[in-house]
């Protein structure tokens, strides 16, 4: 009862984002079913497929049936993870576009929780609502959300493994590596362009880690768990690489990007991508676009301050324990690759939107854990009754082991040793609060719960 009350005190700052998110729901569910109308051409064969499997128990495209490879019984859709957990929700809701729309807003609603919760584990609960409430209020955002199609799906695997890449980092458990992998791979069995976040993680491993890294085990134990999700299409597409090639020839619009010329035709045109941005889709073509213009030139301050945070601290050798450099690393890796490798289509921003809404939250709002947090609680603790306390029960308890808090005079020779270094670099997820900042002053090894603290332990005695 007492660890469930625990848990609960930590966590009431989720009260907040999830009544926002709840209310983003409940608004953009209104005529779910009837408005928009349904799309040129993605909604009515990402409702021709789940069909296929619950109806016909083949997981088969009928309508491309002319480009032959045997694609009307089987298809090489390279994102069969989407169109199951699609099919599994019809099976229980039933099927339709209203229900595929609905599949598409929880999608929509569990991205901005994790959204949420990044932004509050790496720097502050302030960051994670700035980022859901920018996202909230981009048209386009609000737009893509109402329509059936396997953009939010992708970006909700791929935000949820770089959460579970942020834990593994800080609490080094090989399964945590694993199963980032894992929903990595997810999101690329929901989307291809998902590859970006592969990319990222094994260049933030790089960066942190240098060429150590091929010689530990979490490259290797992040690759498997991506493997693990897309085995069934590269083994699947080995054995059968004649019909894989049938059924996508002709496709210029995905991949004559794969040449020379294709990738700097990309770039060229990749300013159109971010008009349409600007632009705000097309659906609400009456409502001002003034929350989403304010998004955008938000987050166009947000990178430069970024970029220029990231520079001194790569000067000083922290940028790694820095979660602002990470967010920097991720967003650029992400815009590269959009602009290089994916097609220049308005709705492909929903991917990197979410970066550029963390990477706001990230520059705009304090840190959870500040050198200046630390400061003030330990001036806080070495007066009045609290400093007697941990006197008493710790240095008399444990002579010799203990040096205790110095007076306010000298604190500014001890706040160094009063912070860990991941205090320092304002990455502990255990902080501002009073016993994890100090610890038990009564612990032979000095350690604040994992991190190993500088300078409390000391032959000296117990203050007098």
């Amino acid at each position: 009862m007492e660890l469930s009350k625990a848990a609960l005190k930590r966590n009431v700052d989720l009260a907040l984002p999830a009544s926002i998110i709840a209310g983003f729901v409940t608004l953009a569910a209104q005529r779910l079913g009837t408005v928009p109308v349904p799309d040129k051409g993605d909604e009515a064969f990402m409702l021709q497929v789940p069909y296929e499997i619950l109806y016909r128990g083949k997981f088969a495209l009928p309508m491309y049936r002319f480009l032959g490879g045997n694609i009307e019984n089987a298809w090489h859709s390279l994102r069969p993870v989407y169109f199951l957990s699609l099919s599994a929700f019809y099976k229980i809701f039933g099927l339709g576009l209203t229900q595929g729309r609905a599949f598409n807003l929880l999608t929509a609603a569990l991205t901005l929780l994790i959204v949420y919760l990044i932004g509050r584990r790496m720097v502050s609960w302030q960051a994670g609502l700035i980022a859901v409430l920018m996202l909230i209020s981009d048209l386009l955002f609000f737009e893509r959300a109402r329509m059936l199609r396997n953009d939010f799906p992708a970006a909700m695997f791929a935000l949820f493994a770089f959460y579970l890449f942020e834990k593994a980092e800080k609490k080094r458990r090989p399964w945590l590596y694993f199963f980032s992998g894992l929903s990595a791979g997810a999101g690329v069995m929901c989307h291809t362009n998902v590859v970006y976040l592969i990319a990222a993680l094994g260049l933030l491993m790089l960066l942190a880690d240098g060429l150590s890294l091929f010689r530990g085990m979490k490259l290797y134990i992040l690759s498997s768990g991506v493997l693990v999700a897309t085995s069934y299409e590269i083994v699947y597409g080995i054995f059968d690489y004649k019909n894989l090639r049938l059924q996508y020839r002709g496709d210029n619009a995905h991949f004559s990007i794969l040449s020379w010329p294709g990738f700097w035709q990309n770039l060229l045109e990749e300013p159109q991508r971010y008009t349409d941005w600007y632009d705000g889709g097309v659906m609400f073509g009456a409502v001002p676009r003034t929350l989403s213009h304010v998004f955008q030139y938000l987050t166009i301050a947000a990178l430069v301050y970024l970029i220029a945070r990231s520079v001194r601290e790569f000067r000083r050798g922290t940028a790694m324990a820095e979660p602002r450099a990470r967010f920097l690393v991720v967003t650029l890796v992400g815009a590269l690759f959009f602009a290089l490798f994916t097609r220049n289509t308005g709705y492909y921003i929903i991917h990197l939107e979410c970066w550029y809404a963390l990477a706001e939250g990230a520059a705009h709002a304090p840190k959870r854990c500040s050198l200046l947090n630390a400061r003030r609680t330990c001036f806080r603790l070495s007066t009045g009754k609290a400093k007697q306390n941990i006197f008493a029960g710790g240095a008399q308890s444990r002579p010799g082991l203990i040096r205790g808090i110095q007076t306010s005079s000298e604190k500014h020779s001890t706040r160094r040793s009063l912070s860990c270094r991941r205090h320092r670099a304002g990455d502990c997820d255990r902080v501002s609060r009073r016993r994890s900042l100090l610890c038990d002053y009564r612990t032979a090894n000095g350690s604040c719960g994992r991190h190993r603290w500088k300078g409390l332990r000391s032959a000296d005695a117990a203050p007098k």
